[in-house]
């Protein structure tokens, strides 16, 4: 299991504290980002209909004899 935060900031003795705070606070971030994008892409699939089973393959088939 992982340390708590404090433990870990007191055993990181040469990097500067506000370097630290700094990359948390953009990996946060990041990972807000990145989560808000994977809600709104999963909210916009659920209004996509299925596909009847075979219409992927009829359409790959079709675009191939096309070439």
């Amino acid at each position: 299991m992982s340390e708590p935060p404090k433990e870990r900031m007191i055993g990181i003795r040469s990097a500067n504290r506000s370097e630290s705070t700094e990359m948390l606070l953009e990996e946060t971030a990041t990972r807000y980002e990145a989560e808000t994008l994977i809600r709104r892409i999963e909210e916009h699939l659920r209004d996509v209909p299925e596909l009847p089973p075979g219409i992927a393959a009829t359409w790959l088939r079709s675009d191939r004899e096309s070439h």
